[in-house]
Order: C-alpha cells, then structure tokens, then sequence
C-alpha cells in the first residue's frame, strides 16, 4: 500500500504532498531532506528505492518534477513502479503554477486518490480448520454467515470495503487442514496485514503458537501481525488477553457468527493499517 506521496519541483521546493497513513520508527521529514537531493540527480525516467525499516521510498524525476511514494516494503515493487511511473506522467501534462492554486490541488488530490487506489491493501486470514476464517470474510462483506463447517480448500480471495480513505482491500483465506499448510506461503506472501486466527481453545491456541507463527513471520517479515480470538462465546474458551498473552501479538475478541462484532473488525483495520 501507498502510504505517502510527495512532489518537488526541480528547484527542491515542496510542491505538493498527502500522507494517507502514517510511517512509523521513521523520521519521513529528516529523510526526504537526504532522499530529494538523490533523485534529483537520477537520470530522467529512472527509478530509485531506499527501504527503511518496514517502508520503501520510492523515487523518480521527470520532467519539472521529482515524485516520491513511500509504500509498504509487503506492496509488489513493479507494481509501485508502475504506479509512480504514470502518476508522473499525468503530472507532467499537467500546466501547474507554482505555487498551486486551490483548484489544482484538488487536481492533485484526485490523482493522488486514484493512484493509490489502484494497488489494493492485501489481508489474509491464516489458522487451521475450523476457527472461522471464512465466517470472518462473510461477516466482514456483509454476507449470509454460514452456521454449517464447510472446510475451505487451497483458499479464498474477496474484495472488501473498508472505510479507510482511498484504500481499497483484497481479503484472502487459506485452507486450514494441515494438507494445506505447506502452500500457505504462497497466499501469505506479500500481505500488508496478517490475521492469525484461533478457536481460543487452549489446544488450539497453542497449536497456532507453535505450528502457524513462524510460518506467517518467515514468510510475511514485514507484514502487521494481530491475532483474533474468534469463539468467544464457547464455554472453553479462553479470554482474549489471555490468547494475546501465549501468542505474544494484539488481539482481538470475536464471535464471527454475530453480526454486532463487524463495525469492531473493519474499525481494527483501519487503525491497524493507517498506523
């Protein structure tokens, strides 16, 4: 995802810029003043990047115009590319003075939106069978939840809407039995945020802790990790503090099967993706 996007002028001026999520463990300010120098200096058309932490900044002259992204290091870089490749050529068609007007900033805007738009956030729900990943996605889109366990095979994949600015979101489930497993890595890889999903049965939660955890952090380093402890309406199951306790991430409570628990879910992700 594209969280950040700046415009200089040849000149090394602040043109324009819209943070639509925040960068965090990084000083965005103090770096650009090391990054904007640098790609002034590119050749005309060419691309540079400088990962950071969690973040990629992602730079590009052309024209009048220096542009940079700052993106997640999860989002595919070819597709940033691309990305900055035609938000820099639309800009370049466009007559702007400096400084903007109020109407070509809301131009700027609209562009900024839509090019962010195109690279939707990625979301999986990992866990073994059973837990409710799928009753998770149905709940999330608003769908008929399903009472009945229908074991889901290889995986899922369903937009979302989410009300988090311009994003839009691609919500993936992997199948849960362990003839799966081995191909998670697959569905897992490039994810901006991971859901870990468990019964929040002791059994459960500790199979997950042991068998689903370093598949999701050898597979997803860069990815935002949280837990949810679905079921907890069932008898056995053990408090959410406590799941986030053996699992060592943030956790959420959830009763997938109850339609009151879904402006909780999607208000999670958007402060788990816009922080």
């Amino acid at each position: 995802m594209i969280r950040q996007i700046y415009i200089y002028a040849d000149t090394g001026t602040p043109v324009f810029s819209r943070k639509y999520a925040k960068v965090k463990e990084v000083d965005i300010n103090e770096l650009l003043k090391f990054i904007v120098p640098v790609a002034q200096n590119l050749n005309e058309g060419s691309i540079e990047h400088t990962d950071i932490t969690r973040y990629r900044i992602s730079y590009m002259r052309l024209g009048r115009y220096t542009n940079i992204f700052v993106s997640d290091r999860t989002s595919e870089t070819a597709r940033v590319e691309e990305a900055l490749v035609n938000f820099s050529r639309h800009l370049e068609t466009l007559n702007l003075n400096l400084p903007l007007s109020l109407e070509e900033v809301k131009i700027l805007e609209k562009i900024s939106e839509e090019t962010v738009s195109l690279i939707p956030v990625k979301i999986c729900l990992v866990g073994f069978g059973g837990v409710g990943k799928t009753t998770i996605l149905k709940l999330l889109r608003y769908e008929e939840i399903p009472l009945r366990y229908e074991p889901t095979i290889f995986g899922e994949r369903a937009m979302l809407v989410i009300p988090v600015g311009p994003y839009k979101a691609v919500l993936f489930t992997v199948g849960g039995q362990e003839r799966f497993m081995p191909i998670w890595d697959i569905l897992i890889r490039g994810s901006d945020v991971i859901f870990v999903v468990t019964d929040s049965t002791p059994e459960n939660v500790e199979r997950t802790k042991t068998h689903v955890l370093p598949i999701v952090r050898e597979t997803a380093k860069y990815a935002r990790i949280v837990a949810i402890a679905n079921k907890q309406d069932l008898a056995m199951a053990l408090p959410a503090y406590r799941v986030e306790q053996i699992l060592g991430l943030k956790t959420f409570g959830c009763v997938a099967i109850d339609p009151a628990y879904r402006d909780s879910l999607l208000n999670m992700i958007k402060e788990i993706l816009l922080s």
